[in-house]
């Protein structure tokens, strides 16, 4: 399912995968919901159009609850979250998507890794990530997969002789 809007300024577009006999699917992108995803009316529409899947396709049913990837995001409020290590953990949990670009983007590294299991600093994260955290928090999600957050990056230093 796609969910096209605008979330504040930005252009945002959600995807929810559904059984391919979900109705969802034929919802959206044609008209805007409203004017923009971080509204009320978006974040209710989402929420009604995730509630009606789960019953009534077994395929969403059973893939709303899936193990946890080794590191996701646990938000802990709409402007707090942190990196959680999960075991065997099973759980709903959403994921963004986004295009790196040519642009250095907040990555976990293993200098850092310890830090975010504590907390990650909300004003160092981009706009994009805020406003999924928010809007996965709005909508009901406890976790978030984003790739730069959740994989761990190596950092070698190396010392001078």
């Amino acid at each position: 399912m796609k969910f096209r809007g605008r979330f504040r300024s930005d252009t945002t577009v959600l995807l929810i995968k559904t059984d391919p006999s979900c109705p969802w699917r034929f919802v959206a992108p044609t008209p805007m919901v409203t004017c923009h995803t971080g509204s009320s009316a978006a974040v209710k529409k989402v929420q009604t159009w995730y509630s009606e899947c789960l019953p009534s396709h077994t395929e969403c049913l059973l893939n709303s609850v899936s193990p946890l990837p080794t590191r996701i995001i646990h938000i802990q409020g709409p402007d707090k979250a942190r990196l959680h290590i999960s075991g065997t953990e099973h759980a709903e949990y959403a994921c963004l998507s986004h295009c790196w670009g040519g642009q250095s983007v907040i990555q976990t590294t293993t200098r850092n890794l310890e830090q975010y299991t504590a907390e990650i600093p909300w004003e160092e994260l981009p706009r994009t990530f805020r406003d999924a955290i928010i809007f996965a928090y709005s909508i009901g999600f406890k976790y978030l997969w984003i790739d730069s957050l959740c994989k761990c990056h190596l950092v070698i230093q190396l010392e001078s002789v």
